[in-house]
């Protein structure tokens, strides 16, 4: 299985530092040890499978570009492997977004990979 997702460099490294935060253990007083556990292999899944060379992803084709802000192109990051899923990803972030104080942004993140140019799963 694997998906695409379309985002700017900006928020790409947001995601990216919530990612890190999570795996180094930083957020792990919010969330039970279920709950840390899953998003914690969900994370881990998706680094894995390509989330880790968000700072280095080309730009998307021109079909995928709507960036906010426009001076930020749009970036395509693949993300495949076993067990991964776009709606583990949106999981993760929306229970990040409610639990960890400050990471309400990432409940519109979990949105916008929901929407119709945000991510494609599955990705070709």
């Amino acid at each position: 299985m694997a998906y695409a997702i379309f985002y700017c460099h900006s928020d790409l490294a947001k995601i990216a530092a919530n990612v890190s935060a999570t795996l180094a253990n930083g957020y792990d007083q919010y969330l039970t040890t279920q709950e840390r556990n899953k998003v914690k292999q969900t994370f881990q899944r998706a680094w894995v499978g390509g989330l880790s060379a968000w700072e280095t992803a080309p730009v998307a084709p021109p079909e995928h570009q709507d960036s906010l802000p426009p001076s930020e192109p749009t970036l395509i990051v693949v993300v495949s492997g076993s067990q991964v899923t776009l709606k583990d990803l949106r999981d993760a972030l929306y229970l990040l977004g409610a639990k960890v104080p400050n990471c309400q942004y990432m409940n519109a993140i979990g949105d916008d990979l929901g929407g119709w140019n945000g991510a494609v799963e599955p990705w070709p």
